[in-house]
């Protein structure tokens, strides 16, 4: 009986492995007990609601926050669909206002308003 592993795989998976013959109900279960499925924590993410319009928007793109007291919004930002960040303006527990969009290509981009324990995303269309 053979095992062999895979030295290069560099992923999320710890241990891989690949058998040349049948496993028995018995190694399954020697195997499947080494595994560690417990949960550490997991942090609350608070989120706030973000209105966009108008959409497909303009020149100009108006928002409004509302928070429900979950913190400050703190930056307004906009990412295009390659991820590259193309805008961002501090907004500091601003809840509405309007940002200038007249130098952004027309197309579709990912708006992210973020502050202390918060953070929304939301897609936008931007057509000249």
């Amino acid at each position: 009986r053979a095992q062999t592993t895979v030295p290069f795989l560099n992923g999320l998976v710890d241990d891989f492995r690949i058998y040349n013959y049948e496993l028995t109900a018995e190694e399954i279960a020697r195997l499947a007990s080494d595994v560690n499925t417990s949960v550490q924590s997991v942090a609350d993410r608070n989120e706030i609601n973000i209105n966009v319009y108008p959409i497909p928007a303009g020149n100009i793109l108006k928002y409004y926050i509302d928070t429900r007291n979950n913190g400050n919004t703190e930056t307004f930002s906009l990412y295009n669909i390659y991820g590259e960040q193309v805008f961002q303006q501090d907004i500091r527990n601003k809840i509405e206002g309007e940002i200038n969009i007249s130098d952004l290509p027309s197309g579709i981009y990912l708006l992210k308003v973020a502050g202390r324990n918060i953070m929304s995303t939301a897609k936008i269309v931007i057509k000249h």
